[in-house]
């Protein structure tokens, strides 16, 4: 993936080698890494956020590209690039790998600020937000998703105060409430670091139900249908196009996907071209 890192996904990172121990024996560079990879985070977060920034001001997710250039490494990646993502769709942004896709989602994010242009939310400038107020508006749905040592239920919930019938809710629309309750244990159920007892489809699904208690405006889905089988692949599309009460973002290098989804830019040469 373009990867969209979290601090969750870091910590998680340090702490599973951690919950290993009683069981493996590994060497603790590997846990220094982790960390070091934590606090370089925790350094990027501090020095982005300061000022009065906003805190308030996403209501439906509307995302525009104005005219945006980004350059890594020396490489022209996005060469004035302009598009809108329309809220309460479902949103496909699909290309060749490398032109620019992965690119586009860190710069929503502000895991990347751009070289020239502006990016809109809502009609603000991203950079007028705070940090952890825009990226609470935002959820991912990547290949890997992180799954904790845990209950299914403490996954889905990580420790928000919802209700039970919150949780329960989106497990139902995410269409795995079902499959969990057939569980021995059902929601008790523990699984294992990364989800080692589970497949991938409910992996995803369970990250799906965990974006839905989020409550984030904008959700997008990193190459959704990659490694599922042909099923799987019409049953995630199904779920993502019921998804319009939403900012839908859905990326993918897959071309078949522009006649499942109806809002489509397509991102070739760093320019956004609209069908």
């Amino acid at each position: 993936m373009g990867e969209i890192y979290s601090i969750n996904s870091y910590t998680n990172k340090f702490f599973s080698p951690l919950l290993r121990i009683a069981d493996t024996s590994i060497e603790m560079k590997s846990i220094g890494i982790s960390l070091n990879r934590l606090y370089s985070i925790l350094d990027i977060e501090e020095a982005n956020t300061g000022g009065l920034l906003y805190t308030s001001g996403i209501n439906k997710g509307k995302i525009e590209f104005k005219n945006v250039y980004f350059c890594y490494n020396s490489k022209l990646i996005l060469s004035g690039c302009s598009f809108q993502i329309l809220p309460n769709e479902v949103n496909l942004i699909v290309g060749k790998s490398g032109v620019g896709k992965s690119t586009i989602l860190k710069l929503i994010c502000k895991l990347w600020d751009v070289s020239k242009g502006n990016i809109y939310i809502d009609n603000i400038d991203i950079n007028k937000f705070s940090l952890d107020y825009l990226r609470n508006q935002i959820s991912i749905i990547s290949q890997k998703n992180e799954i904790f040592y845990g209950t299914i239920y403490s996954n889905i919930q990580m420790d928000k105060c919802v209700k039970e019938e919150e949780v329960y809710s989106v497990c139902k629309r995410a269409g795995i409430y079902d499959e969990i309750l057939n569980l021995e244990k059902g929601f008790s159920t523990i699984v294992g670091i990364e989800g080692k007892n589970l497949s991938g489809g409910q992996i995803q699904r369970i990250a799906i139900a965990r974006a839905l208690l989020k409550k984030s405006k904008i959700i997008i889905f990193d190459e959704p249908t990659s490694n599922l089988d042909a099923i799987n692949r019409e049953k995630i599309l199904k779920l993502i196009n019921s998804l319009s009460d939403y900012t839908v973002i859905v990326v993918s290098h897959d071309p078949g996907l522009i006649e499942k989804i109806s809002n489509v830019i397509i991102i070739d040469n760093g320019i956004a071209q609209k069908v």
